[in-house]
């Protein structure tokens, strides 16, 4: 410890030094380095350990070369050699927040292990939003690295800290998913010229057919998470809609409860199973009646709930002529149990985070890859540690995004869970 506190001395009296040659107050440095002037004069009296990220910054500014500088703070070595930390802030590829994030991440590393820690074990895959279509994801680690993954249970995405205008309200935490299925609908035409329209057209069949199943409803069923989700979940809800969620949550619950909640859709996809048509094509040629038109209708189906079941509805809905075909596997999963060690280890950290906001076990209404880690007999718990408005749903959109203080606090957070869960204090 004083071998570095006298490391960041020297540093910051070799900033002073080289800032009193090109005859420049302590105010016009820490504009030129883009840094406050109370966090350079911290730096200068070695009581702030400044980041890669400042000390290119300082060089550029004092006109010295980066390496000199990494070498006065320790990020090289004798012979030059470069360290992590000054690859991540010499890297053209990075952005300036990127390289924060990255060095936070590797310093925290770091210091875990100078005290002697077991570091976590991370699986990085490609995730399930290629379906693990290329077989490079969580499919080819179970078949090819399987003694990896062996665990007690695992941790992964599915479920955040609801934020209502920056309040955090609830921490859930993804015991169950619906199963994601895609099913491809299409009509067969003979055709024609379009001067000579006829009263069967596959467009108009296929409009038709997804109307029918756009206005079709699924009925409700609750499970023990979903129920147990609507129970506490309603105390963060504006009165009406509080208490249909507890009327819903008992047995004997009255359908017009139902059928309000029914009408908030982030509610629905709770209650029931959904299938919603996500993608259409037809025809061939603006003057020339169809000969082909098809759909993708994306279902989301609750845990227990039949695919043949689902898929025989579709059908009915569809009706004659026109073909109704699953166009993804089906992989479903039973629900993790609710874990006393996790759940309380979560409970504890995050009060600390998000004050009074209750620990809920949650059911994701999309995919992930616990629903295979489920499968291969790991329990799995989807919770990101990212807090963000529930009243947003902008993922898989064009303007998907998180909050910058939500990134940081989760990195943290994340740190400190998976610490705890490992044997750490």
């Amino acid at each position: 410890m004083a071998e570095l506190e006298t490391r960041w001395r020297d540093l910051g009296e070799f900033i002073r030094e080289q800032r009193r040659v090109g005859h420049l107050s302590l105010r016009k440095l820490s504009e030129m380095a883009g840094i406050s002037n109370p966090y350079l004069s911290q730096i200068e009296r070695g009581l702030r350990k400044p980041s890669a990220e400042v000390l290119q910054q300082l060089a550029s500014a004092l006109r010295v070369s980066t390496p000199a500088m990494y070498l006065r703070a320790g990020l090289l070595d004798s012979e030059g050699q470069q360290g992590v930390l000054a690859a991540i802030a010499v890297d053209p590829e990075l952005t300036l927040a990127q390289k924060q994030s990255l060095s936070q991440i590797y310093e925290t590393f770091r210091n875990e292990n100078a005290r002697n820690a077991p570091p976590p074990t991370v699986s990085d895959e490609t995730d399930e939003e290629a379906g693990d279509s290329n077989r490079y994801g969580i499919g080819w680690l179970l078949e090819n690295q399987r003694a990896l993954l062996d665990a007690e249970f695992a941790l992964n995405e599915g479920a955040d800290i609801g934020l209502d205008q920056g309040k955090p309200i609830r921490v859930d935490v993804q015991t169950s998913e619906k199963l994601y299925m895609d099913f491809r609908l299409e009509v067969h035409d003979a055709g024609g010229h379009s001067s000579q329209p006829r009263p069967i057209n596959a467009i108009y069949q296929l409009a038709a057919a997804l109307n029918r199943i756009g206005e079709f409803r699924f009925p409700m069923a609750l499970n023990e998470t979903t129920r147990t989700w609507f129970e506490r979940a309603s105390q963060f809800e504006e009165p009406r809609i509080a208490a249909d969620m507890r009327a819903i949550a008992q047995p004997g619950a009255e359908p017009e409860a139902s059928e309000r909640l029914s009408a908030i859709p982030r509610l629905n996809a709770q209650m029931r199973t959904t299938c919603v048509a996500t993608m259409i094509e037809g025809g061939h040629a603006p003057n020339a009646l169809p000969q082909l038109a098809k759909a993708n209708v994306n279902c989301r189906i609750l845990p227990g709930h039949p695919v043949a079941e689902v898929e025989a509805a579709l059908k009915r809905l569809a009706g004659p002529g026109i073909s109704v075909e699953r166009a993804t596997n089906a992989n479903e999963s039973q629900p993790s149990p609710l874990n006393a060690e996790i759940f309380g280890a979560i409970e504890r950290i995050a009060g600390e985070f998000w004050p009074g906001a209750p620990v809920i076990p949650a059911m994701s209404s999309g995919a992930t890859d616990g629903a295979a880690l489920r499968n291969a007999g790991i329990a799995t718990y989807g919770h990101s540690g990212i807090a963000g408005e529930v009243s947003e749903n902008r993922l898989h959109g064009r303007d998907e995004r998180i909050l910058v203080k939500s990134f940081y606090d989760g990195v943290e957070y994340l740190y400190r869970l998976v610490k705890a869960l490992a044997g750490g204090k």
